[in-house]
């Protein structure tokens, strides 16, 4: 890909190391997600995927805050597995993209088991699963404050994941101060969790 191919509208998301005297990123990976696959990630979220922070917890019942400031109830069934942590772990960014090739996240409404970069906002993102990995987890692990994603679909109008991924924000914090996020270098400003 080339500069030339990077358009207004685009999303557009960075993985590298943060200058703090001049307050500049030194992209180790640059990632463009071009801007209908945005427009359909945005159509899609709350229906066929979900991400964001966890606010409320009432049983089966989740209350999520997406990226796009949108406070959604969602249920978990029999159906719903749940995933905590990975090697790469689940980062937030700037609108809740993840970028890259998989399936899942806002904006790109695809993933890589790793969002990084982004445009203002907060969110989570991930592609199957933080990492691609991670420990299974309970219903009961699940807190107020955590950051999610998952894929699934809409059951008698309410979004029902058939897997949740599972991020707790100070993990992904420490993990990022030590630079170890992603296995490579610090993620780049706008990749932090909200």
């Amino acid at each position: 890909m080339k500069l030339a191919d990077v358009h207004a509208g685009d999303g557009v998301g960075v993985a590298g190391v943060i200058d703090q005297s001049t307050k500049t990123v030194h992209a180790a990976v640059l990632f463009v997600v071009d801007a209908e696959q945005i427009k359909k990630a945005r159509e899609n979220l709350g229906k066929t995927y979900i991400t964001g922070k966890i606010t409320a917890i009432d049983e089966v019942n989740l209350t999520i805050l997406r990226p796009d400031g949108v406070s959604q109830k969602i249920t978990v069934d029999e159906g719903t597995s749940f995933k905590k942590g990975g090697r790469r772990g689940m980062r937030g960014d700037g609108m809740g993209m993840g970028l890259g090739s998989g399936n899942g996240a806002l904006g790109a409404g695809q993933g890589s088991g790793q969002a990084s970069g982004g445009s203002g906002g907060q969110g989570a993102g991930g592609g199957d699963g933080p990492g691609g990995g991670g420990q299974s987890i309970t219903l009961a692990d699940v807190k107020v404050g955590d950051m999610v994603f998952g894929q699934g679909a809409l059951k008698g109008g309410v979004f029902v994941p058939t897997q949740l991924s599972v991020a707790d924000p100070a993990a992904m914090g420490r993990r990022r101060d030590r630079g170890d996020g992603a296995g490579g270098p610090p993620p780049a400003a706008g990749t932090e969790p909200n």
